[in-house]
């Protein structure tokens, strides 16, 4: 009877142990699939997290430019330049492209681009309507135009009163042929000593607010007369003088 007892309360601790094995077997796996559940939910939120967040080297561009880009719907724009040859440079970049190669090394998302469209040195603003310049503009479909005076251009050829009478109808046309586009008016650069062509710009500065236009006034930026040679050769920027304009510029487009 003792054998009989005996041998049952092996057989019971024997299942027993059995049963309780299993069981921690099957809590172990339990707790191991949870772990690794909750390791894949966390790594997944850690992805999304870091896509999340923005690109630390983005720069913002400033200035007249920037609170531009804030008011419209994207970050893109069209940009002319026009004006006479003190736009161009023969010998190396143009003030305007320094001013747009600023833009895309400091820029990291903003797509901008531009266009520069001259129209020599002989061209005076009165021949601007009549040789369809208005609409060889409005064919570039740009959201911004820096336009130059062309006041040396006009020089010799044309009284400041006229000068100003003609670029208003000027900018009234290109306003016309693409509504709401942006005017930004700059006087051309000073050629050192002179008598009229001062004047002719002092003209200008006195009218420019009454036109439809931000007028950006550069002059004093540039040197005095007896050093303007580095800067100026015939009456137009050579390298340095661009360089000099662009900069001038560039404080007030791109706050640089």
């Amino acid at each position: 009877m003792k054998n009989t007892v005996f041998t049952a309360l092996i057989v019971v601790s024997v299942v027993g142990m059995v049963i309780a094995h299993f069981h921690y077997q099957n809590r172990v796996n339990t707790i191991a699939k949870e772990a690794i559940s909750q390791a894949s939910v966390d790594t997944h939120s850690q992805e999304k997290t870091t896509k999340a967040e923005p690109d630390s080297e983005a720069i913002e561009i400033g200035g007249w430019l920037g609170d531009f880009l804030d008011s419209q719907d994207d970050d893109s724009a069209h940009i002319v330049f026009f004006g006479s040859s003190s736009i161009e440079n023969e010998n190396g970049k143009s003030w305007p492209e320094l001013v747009m190669e600023q833009i895309k090394n400091e820029a990291a998302s903003p797509a901008i681009d531009y266009e520069v469209i001259s129209v020599g040195s002989d061209t005076t603003s009165d021949q601007l309507l009549e040789e369809g310049f208005a609409e060889k503009i409005a064919a570039s479909e740009p959201d911004v135009l820096v336009l130059e005076s062309l006041t040396l251009n006009d020089n010799g050829n044309l009284v400041a009163s006229d000068s100003i009478a003609h670029l208003s109808a000027f900018i009234d046309a290109v306003s016309e042929q693409i509504p709401g586009i942006e005017i930004i008016l700059v006087p051309t650069n000073p050629i050192g000593p002179a008598t009229v062509y001062p004047g002719q710009i002092d003209v200008l500065n006195e009218q420019a607010p009454s036109l439809p236009v931000t007028y950006v006034d550069h002059w004093d930026a540039w040197p005095a007369e007896e050093e303007m040679a580095a800067y100026v050769e015939s009456g137009r920027p050579t390298s340095e003088g661009h360089e000099l304009w662009a900069s001038a510029f560039s404080q007030f487009f791109i706050g640089e």
